[in-house]
C-alpha cells in the first residue's frame, strides 16, 4: 500500500484539478476524491479528466467507488483486481478515510512474494 496519494475534494472542478497537476512535478495514474468530511467518494483516472466537462465537479464524474480495508486478504484484493480489472484502489480505515493507495503493481508483486 502507498500511504503517499493525491486526493482532491469533490467540489472542485475538473478544470481545477488540472491546473493543480499543471502546477505538480509529477501527475499520478489515480486521484482519491473526498468529500468534506474526507470520506472517500471514489477514484478517477487523470487520463479520464481529458474526456469530461472542464466545469463539473469532481464528485459528480466519479465512476469507481470501490475500496478495500486493511484487514482484508490480499486474495480477497487480488479478486477485486481481477474482477473489474483495475489499475488501483483505496485504502480506508473503518470510518472510510483513505489511507493508501494499492497499485496493479505493489499488488502483483506481493502476491509473487507470498508465493515465494
Amino acid at each position: 500500500m502507498r500511504t503517499s496519494f493525491i486526493s482532491m475534494s469533490g467540489d472542485v472542478t475538473v478544470k481545477e484539478v488540472i491546473k493543480h497537476l499543471h502546477e505538480d512535478t509529477s501527475v499520478p495514474e489515480t486521484l482519491v476524491i473526498v468529500g468534506d468530511n474526507h470520506k472517500l467518494i471514489g477514484v478517477i483516472s487523470t487520463k479520464d479528466l481529458l474526456t469530461v466537462d472542464s466545469l463539473a465537479k469532481m464528485k459528480d464524474i466519479v465512476v469507481d467507488r470501490k475500496f478495500v480495508h486493511t484487514s482484508m486478504h490480499i486474495e480477497e484484493i487480488f479478486d477485486l483486481f481481477t474482477e473489474y480489472n483495475l489499475r488501483s484502489l483505496p485504502v480506508v480505515d473503518k470510518e472510510k478515510n483513505p489511507i493508501g493507495l494499492i497499485v496493479i503493481d505493489d499488488l502483483l508483486r506481493a502476491v509473487e512474494e507470498q508465493e515465494e
